[in-house]
């Protein structure tokens, strides 16, 4: 069905003249040769039609750019009707302003048949035999010829065309070789015919110069009907040959058409051996390369687009257990931080890890360390919200990130739970491996607001949570800081206690119990 776009083409006052107008012409006495009539303006686009066009734009067809360099008309195309099987010529008539700038085209489209039919008639209404004839364009193209379809022939630089000087007249062409007679043309342009004379086209009429001279009228008869014989065979044999040649144009175009759409197995089978014929093989031979080349092409963004996939999930994700790593968990945590800030949204970070891993990493090596890890992270993958984050933050560390819980209470079942699936033993070959981790939380925006204070404040509650005996968790509060603080100061004056003699040497005495001597 027609958009409303192109519904409007042909519902406008323009379009609506211009039906009216070939109404006038199809209901009169002679059928018209008016197929379809549109407009189009200066950028190439349909702006009223008579009927529903394949598509609305032409600026980007061959005969365009005439249009715009050259005034008057000039020819667009002509194809053949398979359903009425008639020819069909279009022809492109320039349209200036008041100025004589260009300002758009009017496109006809002819029944060349019809046409034909209604020359043919005219010329026979005269009394004079017509044994030849020629319709050429206002820039010398061939539009039609008794002699054989030579479509859109260029007749500009011939005698022939050169000899046509005013509205109507006669030359005469003499034969090139010695003894050859020579042919008289009588010409007229276009005038009568359904106001066909501002295409610029004239009419050709051949006749040959010994049948002129012959005295004898029934020799003329004689000849009139041998000439008209060999003719129409001229004219059936054209036919059929453009058929052939349109059939294959056609095939041509649908396996363009496929190949368009994606389908680049599309390929002409033809028989004959003409033209046509090795134009099609030529068009098979380049659709295999093309081919070829889309494969190729499709291999390597492919292979391109895997070589992403693996630098990303390098960047962005632990290459032991497949969870996001440090750099994907605080962009995530910086996301959800900027989103909360605008719309009071509270988030939870929990910062885990595992007691006594280190012990088992050393007894039982690296391989039993490295299986532990993955065990530990199927497991976090199990017990975490679809929406929430679950992030190897390096060694035997992972992190959660809890978005939208609403109260700190849903962070309490969530890390109750995740600690009672760790207490659960790891069973590797018959051995069982005991792992519990132990939790810091800091909660978003209390605790916090950016990712690092959040990341930092969940490992002092995690380290809180080691102190008070393991395997449980903490929730971080401002006193920890204090506690930490003045830990790592103590930590820091003992390095240079011994230096500025810091240091006082205190003895405990030995007392023997049953003598009491020192």
């Amino acid at each position: 069905e027609a958009t409303p776009f192109l519904k409007s083409l042909t519902d406008n006052p323009l379009a609506r003249e211009i039906m009216e107008k070939l109404r006038y012409y199809e209901e009169g006495a002679e059928k018209g040769y008016y197929e379809d009539v549109y407009v189009v303006n200066r950028f190439g686009a349909i702006v009223a039609q008579s009927r529903k066009a394949d598509h609305y734009r032409h600026d980007n067809e061959p005969w365009w750019k005439r249009v715009q360099k050259n005034g008057g008309a000039c020819v667009c195309e002509i194809e053949y009707d398979e359903k009425d099987g008639h020819f069909h010529l279009g022809e492109a008539i320039r349209v200036n302003d008041r100025g004589g700038a260009f300002i758009g085209a009017i496109v006809v489209s002819l029944d060349l048949d019809r046409m034909l039919a209604a020359f043919k008639k005219a010329i026979v209404s005269k009394g004079r035999p017509s044994f030849g004839y020629k319709l050429v364009s206002a820039d010398g193209r061939g539009l039609f010829s008794d002699e054989e379809h030579k479509l859109r022939e260029d007749l500009s630089g011939t005698k022939l065309f050169k000899s046509i000087k005013g509205d109507s007249g006669y030359f005469l062409v003499q034969g090139d070789d010695p003894g050859e007679g020579g042919e008289l043309f009588a010409y007229s342009r276009l005038r009568g015919h359904n106001r066909l004379s501002r295409f610029g086209w004239t009419l050709l009429v051949e006749y040959p110069l010994d049948l002129v001279h012959a005295p004898a009228a029934g020799l003329k008869k004689i000849l009139l009907w041998v000439l008209s014989a060999v003719t129409l065979a001229a004219v059936l044999a054209s036919y059929l040959i453009s058929k052939s040649i349109s059939k294959g144009i056609d095939a041509l175009g649908e396996a363009a058409k496929s190949i368009g759409e994606g389908d680049y197995d599309a390929r002409i089978s033809m028989a004959s051996k003409d033209e046509v014929a090795g134009l099609a093989r030529t068009f098979n031979a380049m659709a295999e390369r093309l081919k070829e080349a889309v494969e190729s092409r499709d291999l390597e963004i492919a292979e391109r687009k895997r070589g992403e996939e693996k630098i990303l999930q390098m960047a962005y994700y632990d290459t032991l257990t497949g969870l996001p790593n440090r750099t994907l968990f605080f962009d995530r945590l910086n996301q959800v931080t900027a989103w909360g800030k605008r719309h009071t949204r509270l988030a939870a970070v929990v910062f885990l890890d595992l007691d006594s891993f280190k012990t088992i990493n050393d007894s039982f090596g690296h391989d039993v360390g490295d299986w532990i890890l993955t065990e530990v992270a199927g497991r976090l993958k199990k017990t975490h919200r679809e929406y929430d984050t679950v992030a190897r933050f390096g060694g035997d560390e992972f992190m959660l990130l809890l978005n939208g819980i609403g109260h700190r209470e849903n962070a309490v079942n969530i890390i109750k739970n995740i600690l009672s699936v760790m207490k659960e033993p790891f069973n590797r070959d018959g051995q069982e491996f005991f792992v519990t981790c132990s939790a810091g939380i800091s909660m978003f925006p209390d605790d916090g607001l950016d990712a690092v204070t959040l990341v930092k404040n969940a490992d002092t509650a995690m380290y809180r949570a080691k102190d008070d005996g393991k395997s449980g968790y903490r929730f971080f509060a401002p006193e920890m800081n204090a506690a930490a603080v003045e830990r790592i100061m103590l930590e820091n004056r003992l390095h240079r206690a011994l230096e500025y003699g810091e240091f006082e040497v205190w003895y405990q005495p030995q007392v023997d119990a049953s003598t009491l001597e020192f």
